[in-house]
């Protein structure tokens, strides 16, 4: 029976980049489907049991992007069998397991894909072999995510800065006979390539060496265009007998590598701003719970808390687990999860959220889902899988950026050829086909799609709406009638009086009349 991950994909920087890794992922024996978000930074996948999880992760770098991993090490009583290892290599997403016999503590390290198991399930697993596994650590990260954001954003100021020094020095008249100010021009411009540049060549680079073209390629292009052409102009003009002096493109160059870092820090900011949501629902489950083991009560970390646990939640406490009161009364607020914003009273024999909080009274609450199993878990995972699906606008604005470079490459180059053709003129030629690259760069439709439907759905997730699918969303607009089965759900969330009502012949003086409107008895 097929099954579905949200895996992370490092390295992308395009709408182009993410159809680039959904055609890697497809030709992987055993991938039914796979559908890749730029903007969420989630690849989509749907594979036969028995996929080999290493072979959809060396595709991926093959096509020079990263599925992110992340690492766990257990401590066990003994160390772990021949057996035991096999079958943990063999577990969906396990990439690697390394086991260490030595020291006063047996280990074994873990290395998996991100989106496939978890730490938990992992431990439960080694449990079950009989190993009272406990982490050493917390699991991390094999490779940070966001380390190119500000990175982004420091390059873009400083060439911008800069390309404001290098306009002045090649566009103001009283500076551009001055050879000084030309050569001051080409100086700055060159260090703004190899500070702010160097990035977008070395993944335009990459992507030649593969064959492929992403909006890297257009950028460095146009940069690398403007640049060559006014270094060759400058060189020419510094010879003896030459003509005028000439124009110069070199604010053009560091303009283009500038703003095209700007943008990146805004899309890296947006996108944060679409996973944001995801996140925040995450966390609504505590780090610790208190449970009781032995007659005691012990805190213990989450991820240690097992089915069958008896759990106490205590006033302000969010419920960590999904279970059943066996002892105690309290009221708990589930707007986060129901959107009711009443809070509901539970007593024994109640099922009660992880997530929810206990506004008052004591609970004592025996688990009976824990983990990936919980309900916010699955919330959670639901609106990963729906930020990873793509509607039918999304699937042509990709089939459009799959073929977008290589299009405006071709544009560009007729461009040059026709002016040159036409004019004789190679000059204006190269300022032509720059000018193709550098507009078309950006690549518009393949970057504000996905991002827009992201945006979109965190907004809707942080107002309570979870959507199963982005489809689902796209499909919204020909609504025309909503049916709810309570009221509770559309409400402020605050709990207010409106109106009041008083009986024939009662006496109202022991209420604040002035504070609440009064009106007639409704037949």
């Amino acid at each position: 029976m097929p099954r579905r991950y949200s895996l992370t994909v490092e390295g992308m920087h395009c709408a182009a980049c993410a159809e680039t890794v959904a055609n890697a992922l497809r030709k992987v024996t055993g991938v039914k489907r796979a559908l890749v978000n730029f903007a969420t930074e989630r690849a989509l996948v749907e594979v036969d049991d028995g996929v080999d999880f290493s072979a959809l992760a060396d595709a991926v770098k093959q096509a020079g992007y990263r599925l992110a991993t992340r690492t766990v090490t257990f401590a066990l009583p003994q160390p772990l069998n021949d057996e035991n290892l096999r079958a943990l290599q063999a577990m969906a997403g396990v990439l690697a397991v390394e086991r260490n016999a030595t020291g006063a503590t047996p280990t074994v390290t873990i290395r998996y894909l991100d989106g496939t198991v978890s730490r938990h399930e992992l431990r439960q697993r080694l449990q079950a072999w009989g190993y009272d596994a406990q982490p050493l650590e917390a699991e991390s990260p094999e490779k940070p995510m966001r380390e190119e954001a500000q990175a982004f954003w420091q390059r873009a100021w400083v060439g911008l800065a800069l390309s404001f020094i290098i306009m002045a020095l090649t566009m103001l008249p009283s500076l551009t006979h001055r050879a000084w100010a030309s050569w001051g021009a080409f100086a700055l411009t060159t260090f703004v390539l190899l500070w702010v540049g160097t990035p977008f060549f070395r993944r335009a680079l990459t992507a030649a060496l593969r064959r492929t073209a992403t909006m890297d390629t257009l950028v460095s292009i146009g940069a690398l265009s403007a640049y060559a052409y006014s270094t060759w102009s400058l060189a020419h003009w510094s010879l003896p007998h030459s003509s005028s002096p000439p124009h110069l493109y070199f604010d053009s160059a560091a303009f283009i590598l500038s703003a095209i870092s700007l943008g990146k820090g805004l899309e890296a900011r947006a996108r944060a701003l679409a996973t944001a949501s995801l996140r925040r629902l995450v966390s609504l489950l505590p780090a610790t719970a208190t449970v009781i083991r032995d007659g005691l009560e012990q805190q213990v970390a989450l991820e240690a808390v097992q089915v069958g646990d008896l759990v106490l939640v205590r006033v302000g406490e969010r419920v960590p687990v999904d279970g059943t009161v066996v002892a105690g009364k309290g009221s708990v607020d589930e707007s986060l999860l129901t959107g009711e914003s009443e809070p509901v009273v539970k007593g024994e024999g109640d099922e009660v959220l992880g997530g929810s909080v206990c506004v008052d009274g004591f609970l004592q609450v025996e688990a009976l889902r824990v983990g990936e199993a919980t309900f916010v878990a699955q919330m959670a995972r639901l609106m990963d899988e729906a930020q990873a699906t793509k509607p039918a606008m999304q699937r042509l604005a990709d089939k459009v950026a799959a073929v977008f470079v290589p299009i405006v490459l071709s544009l560009a180059a007729a461009t040059f050829f026709g002016w040159l053709i036409v004019t004789g003129d190679a000059a204006k030629g190269l300022i032509a086909a720059v000018s193709v690259t550098v507009i078309a760069c950006p690549c518009a439709m393949g970057l504000a799609t996905p991002t827009a439907i992201a945006v979109a759905l965190g907004r809707l997730a942080q107002k309570g709406i979870l959507v199963r699918n982005a489809e689902a969303m796209e499909k919204a607009a020909s609504i025309t009638t909503v049916i709810l089965d309570k009221t509770g759900t559309v409400t402020e969330g605050q709990m207010r009086v409106v109106a009041l009502w008083a009986a024939a012949n009662s006496s109202l003086t022991h209420l604040p009349l002035p504070l609440v409107p009064l009106s007639p008895v409704p037949s």
